[in-house]
């Protein structure tokens, strides 16, 4: 059975899917009918809708075959891998930049692949770090598919802090102050970049607090940690 196959239904692997030299989804006439039908054309239409989904989330999802061959990702997957600090790409295969790395990238997929094993991994170094996951589409029926999941590199999209500060009434200086925040800038730093005091700053702070409920400057993080993602409709932010 391939990746999410249902019905006769071909995986996200399938040449129709391909745009851009690589597998993507979305497009309204690509997707089959299913009205008064079943099978491979409902499949077929879980499948874009599915891919679809995934090509909003801010979290890099690929689909690996044998040998490390990427099937399928997403925008903020394809993202990871053009920023190339951790990931690269070539000839359609997946490969982390460390050979240490790559052995241990190799031997996850394959366990997980034959398997249905799981496996977290970090790959690059220092703050080119990130973190993968690697597990079998479906748990007890490996079918020599392994998902790869990747980690973001900031706390949230820009439009899901956009959309906190208005839910909760920031001003446009606290709003800059939240964005600092979200990037893990302490409260020194900002007001050297924004040019304004430090008690500025915090009272900034103290009016965020007050205006979300947090108790404290880590509250605010988790807070923005947890939001759902917003990216733009095409592309990452």
């Amino acid at each position: 059975m391939g990746w999410m196959e249902g019905g006769g239904g071909k995986g996200l692997d399938d040449g129709r899917l391909m745009r851009h030299g690589r597998p993507a989804c979305g497009d309204p006439d690509e997707v089959p009918a299913t009205t008064g039908r079943d099978g491979p054309a409902l499949a077929n239409s879980l499948l874009q809708s599915l891919a679809a989904a995934l090509e909003q989330i801010d979290y890099g999802v690929l689909v690996v075959g044998a040998r490390t061959r990427v099937q399928w990702c997403n925008r903020s997957a394809q993202a990871e891998i053009e920023h190339g600090q951790a990931l690269t790409m070539a000839a359609g295969r997946l490969h982390a930049n460390d050979p240490v790395q790559q052995r241990r990238l190799e031997q996850a997929i394959a366990q997980a692949q034959t398997r249905g094993l799981r496996s977290l991994l970090a790959l690059g170094r220092g703050e080119a770090v990130v973190h993968a996951a690697v597990l079998a589409p479906c748990a007890g029926e490996p079918d020599g598919s392994a998902l790869v999941l990747l980690s973001r590199r900031r706390l949230c999209e820009t439009l899901s802090a956009d959309g906190y500060a208005r839910h909760h009434g920031l001003t446009p200086a606290e709003c800059t102050v939240l964005h600092a925040l979200m990037r893990g800038d302490a409260p020194p730093q900002i007001a050297r970049e924004t040019g304004v005091a430090l008690s500025t700053v915090r009272s900034h702070v103290q009016a965020i607090r007050r205006k979300t409920g947090a108790r404290r400057i880590q509250d605010i993080v988790v807070q923005l940690a947890t939001l759902p993602p917003l990216p733009l409709a095409f592309g990452v932010n």
